[in-house]
């Protein structure tokens, strides 16, 4: 049934398509907003914040709010409006983080190699980044299957939502709640480990 939908709105025009889901609140809707508009989105996001990750995770968040957004307001032109409202989401970004440095969580965690350490440092930094990504593997083995495959997916393969949609045949909503779920639950299995 879902295949169903997902074709039948393909072609379908953006009123057409909101329309529908203000009438019937179909998932799949989002879905394909997501497919037409998350590559543009996307390059708003990395416009503002200049990092992958947090442009994915804003990304994420956007079309998780999407269904609320799209009954509260009158939209006329569906690629202008997601533009604005990715704009302003990016800026609400900045405003809360105040100073952007543009490091991520993964890095924090494995901490930074530079060519300034004295040879032994680098050698212990390069030793410790080494053991945390054997303990990630491992870890990672005790995800549930869906949360497993999304972040090998998303995360190791690099691939878009798009096509992590598509491989697991997953709904948008779905990829994003094993994507968040899992890296959760990673990051509480790898303290956990760490501090054992």
């Amino acid at each position: 049934m879902l295949i169903g939908k997902r074709k039948y709105l393909k072609g379908l025009s953006d009123a057409d398509l909101l329309l529908i889901y203000k009438k019937k609140e179909w998932n799949a809707c989002i879905d394909e907003l997501y497919e037409r508009y998350a590559h543009l989105l996307f390059g708003v996001f990395i416009k503002y914040v200049k990092d992958n990750d947090n442009a994915a995770d804003l990304l994420m968040e956007l079309f998780g709010k999407l269904p609320a957004l799209l009954k509260k307001h009158e939209i006329l032109q569906v690629k202008a409006w997601l533009h604005q409202v990715s704009r302003n989401e990016a800026l609400q970004f900045l405003r809360k983080s105040k100073k952007f440095t543009g490091v991520s969580l993964e890095e924090n965690n494995i901490g930074h190699l530079s060519g300034n350490l004295p040879e032994e440092e680098e050698k212990e930094e390069a030793l410790s980044k080494e053991k945390e990504l054997i303990l990630l593997e491992k870890v990672m083995e005790q995800l549930k299957p869906a949360q497993k495959e999304c972040i090998r997916l998303f995360f190791i393969e690099q691939l878009s939502y798009e096509e992590v949609m598509s491989k697991t045949q997953l709904s948008f909503k779905e990829v994003k709640s094993h994507l968040q779920n899992g890296k959760r639950n990673l990051k509480i299995m790898m303290e956990q480990n760490i501090a054992s």
